[in-house]
């Protein structure tokens, strides 16, 4: 009953996009505000890449990934807080009522109910957007962080400097306060942005230059924008960022008796968009983005899925203790009504996350039969602990791995999301469930 505009496949890929987050100098904002807007809506529209990437998994095989796309976000930004999260939902609901109905007859009785309910996408939407990052999970933490600084600033070089310093220390505070980050060896990514009706070329190149000795030419990228004054924009100019901007989720941080608290608006713009970017302009944008992913995200992933590989077989060959060995055998079944639930913690660097963290980043990244290796693993050992909140979790994403791969595991998929569910229903209390009976069961 829903007029759904893509594939399963294509949304849930979209959905579990790897997150990337923006940290930006003082005056990038009033470089990127002469086009109304910020440095994260600029870039949005080419977040998705034309091109095939590819990389080798632990035994050699090649894995490609079409269609890439990444989730960039202002490393400020926050999810809202539920009573406004509460909101939105309701709000997505009641904005998007079909009047258009048709009988059904159920047991003898006449009812009018919609023809459709486009209700139901714009819900599941904005509910995956104001969802708060778990700890049980990692494909809400971010994977990689643009550094983007002007070229304008008194010291750029210092600056970088400086927003590394800031970016270590929000990895490193404890206890650990949002955002959260996928792991301590986050990737970083160095951009100079440079406004060309403004700023010293020669000088900005020189200073690049310098940016490539010091992180490396993968690393590093020279943004040059703002080719015309906005008044010699050109007619008929493209404005590829009111698809983004037309009805979106903005979070600003307010200050409240010293405490930093947000705050969450929906809000509907006409604004001309990009007025200050010519197409060679929006062309780099692309550029920024292609380069970012191929020659800097993807081989860091690849490195990441051999080291948490190696990682975890040298642990895995440790034997277990006896307590976890005694849970296997005299641990409660989950999903089962009044089942006590025992806290479970474990340490960030335990194996049982670390299957976690390989098999969310193998997902994320398109390599689907590796990622149900990983969650399946988990999921024994989340069993075996009685950690039911990990279980259904690693059942979930078991269960999106197999509906990833092909038609004829999707029996199997629904079998695993729809124990994730009763789950997460009986054995962790939870009041909603995550993913799986939105991506699969609807």
């Amino acid at each position: 009953m829903s007029h759904f505009k893509m594939s399963y496949q294509d949304f849930i890929q979209s959905s579990f996009s790897p997150l990337v987050a923006v940290m930006c100098s003082p005056l990038v904002d009033q470089i990127c505000k002469k086009n109304n807007l910020s440095f994260t809506e600029m870039i949005q529209p080419f977040c998705k890449l034309n091109s095939e990437a590819s990389f080798r998994d632990p035994s050699g095989v090649m894995i490609s990934i079409k269609n890439l796309r990444i989730n960039v976000s202002d490393v400020n930004s926050r999810p809202p807080q539920p009573t406004m999260a509460r909101k939105f939902l309701n709000e997505s609901v009641s904005c998007h009522i079909n009047d258009r109905t048709t009988t059904l007859d159920v047991g003898g009785i006449n009812l009018q109910v919609p023809v459709s309910v486009p209700w139901f996408e714009a819900w599941r939407d904005t509910f995956l957007q104001v969802q708060f990052p778990s700890d049980h999970e990692f494909t809400k933490h971010y994977v990689a962080c643009m550094l983007v600084v002007s070229s304008r600033e008194t010291s750029p070089l210092d600056m970088f400097v400086q927003m590394g310093s800031q970016l270590q220390q929000m990895q490193t505070i404890s206890p650990a306060k949002l955002p959260k980050w996928f792991s301590p060896a986050v990737l970083r990514y160095h951009i100079l942005l440079h406004d060309n009706t403004e700023g010293d070329t020669p000088l900005a190149e020189s200073l690049f230059e310098t940016m490539k000795t010091t992180y490396g030419v993968n690393n590093v990228f020279f943004l040059s924008i703002n080719s015309q004054q906005a008044s010699t924009s050109e007619t008929h100019m493209p404005d590829p960022w009111s698809q983004f901007l037309t009805r979106q989720l903005q979070s600003q941080s307010i200050a409240v008796d010293g405490v930093m608290t947000n705050s969450w608006s929906s809000s509907t713009t006409s604004t001309v968009h990009g007025s200050c970017l010519t197409a060679d302009d929006v062309e780099k944008l692309r550029e920024l983005v292609t380069c970012f992913c191929l020659s800097c995200l993807v081989p860091h992933v690849e490195q990441q899925i051999q080291h948490l590989t190696e990682l975890i077989s040298n642990k895995k060959g440790m034997s277990r203790s006896f307590l976890s060995a005694t849970k296997r055998w005299f641990g409660s079944k989950p999903g089962v009504p009044n089942t006590p639930t025992p806290t479970i913690t474990y340490t960030t660097d335990s194996t049982e996350l670390q299957l976690r963290r390989l098999g969310d980043l193998c997902f994320m990244f398109g390599a689907y039969s590796l990622a149900f290796t990983a969650y399946h693993a988990a999921k024994r050992d989340f069993n075996a602990d009685g950690a039911w909140l990990y279980y259904a979790g690693a059942l979930e994403m078991a269960a999106l791995s197999l509906f990833m791969q092909a038609a004829d595991s999707t029996k199997k998929a629904h079998d695993y999301a729809e124990e994730s569910i009763m789950t997460y229903l009986n054995s962790c209390r939870y009041g909603y469930i995550q993913y799986a009976s939105l991506l699969i069961l609807s």
